[in-house]
């Protein structure tokens, strides 16, 4: 590999991988949505990074992450048919026309909007067989844009979310508020700081776990990456012209992170 890894949050972050919620791991919904967009077409199935859920769907599967201890961690282990590689999704040599199904759990937010993301679509076009499908959950902006006091109805508990759909909250807010879509994962934490005075007073009000909670948002602080977080729009214009939104449903802020779809 000749890419360089940035410092990180996702070190931290394995430690309490188990407690996190939707819609940082795929519900149950999302899965049998994925599968149900997958349909036959599960001859090869290439998954954008690692995510246990959707690797556990698809017995012929190459995943592939570029962060070792992701693989090292939560990887469910390779088989005959299935198999983790460590690479980079926009420079590995994939071959075209290889694929018959590439999806993914918040995969493509991870990469630069919109250089990259576009990028990202073009390789998938690619390498997805003729009819091959693709299916990838994406975190977006609600078109009304998220408010400083939308986050203080959660903060002081007037509006009960899992921590995790707070966490999407908190990107999409500073997304509208510096007018672009690419997040520093730093200012996650940046914004509590600022609205967070008490933590103990936040525990009480919320219900969450505090030792989750600090551990969640400290892992930011020495984080070089971004987490892009473009509306519908913003992704349309990127997507294939085919493109289309399947709805996420049943979970906290399940209507701002839908299956994008499209079949080559």
């Amino acid at each position: 590999m000749t890419y360089k890894l940035l410092p990180s949050h996702w070190t931290e972050r394995i430690k309490h991988w188990s407690k996190l919620q939707p819609p940082l791991v795929p519900s149950i919904d999302t899965q049998i949505k994925i599968k149900d967009l997958v349909g036959t077409n599960t001859e090869n199935v290439l998954l954008l990074g690692v995510t246990r859920q959707l690797a556990e769907l698809f017995p012929n599967l190459t995943a592939i992450d570029r962060q070792p201890e992701i693989i090292e961690h939560l990887w469910i282990g390779d088989t005959d048919t299935r198999k983790a590689i460590e690479d980079n999704w926009l420079t590995y040599p994939f071959k075209i026309n290889s694929y018959s199904a590439i999806i993914g759990d918040g995969s493509i937010n991870m990469v630069e909007y919109p250089i990259n993301v576009s990028t990202m679509f073009y390789r998938c076009e690619q390498i997805l067989c003729d009819g091959g499908v693709f299916a990838v959950k994406f975190f977006t902006r609600p078109m009304k844009p998220i408010t400083k006091d939308d986050l203080m109805n959660v903060i002081e508990g007037h509006i009960k979310i899992n921590p995790c759909a707070f966490n999407r909250m908190i990107v999409a807010y500073n997304a509208e508020i510096t007018g672009t879509p690419s997040v520093p994962n730093k200012s996650i934490l940046e914004t509590l700081e600022l609205l967070v005075t008490d933590v103990d007073k936040l525990i009480e009000n919320t219900g969450w776990d505090k030792d989750f909670y600090l551990a969640r948002y400290e892992s930011y602080r020495k984080s070089q990456l971004v987490t892009n977080i473009p509306n519908r729009e913003e992704l349309l214009k990127l997507a294939p012209k085919y493109s289309y939104f399947v709805e996420s449903e049943g979970y906290d802020y399940s209507e701002n992170t839908p299956i994008l779809t499209f079949t080559k």
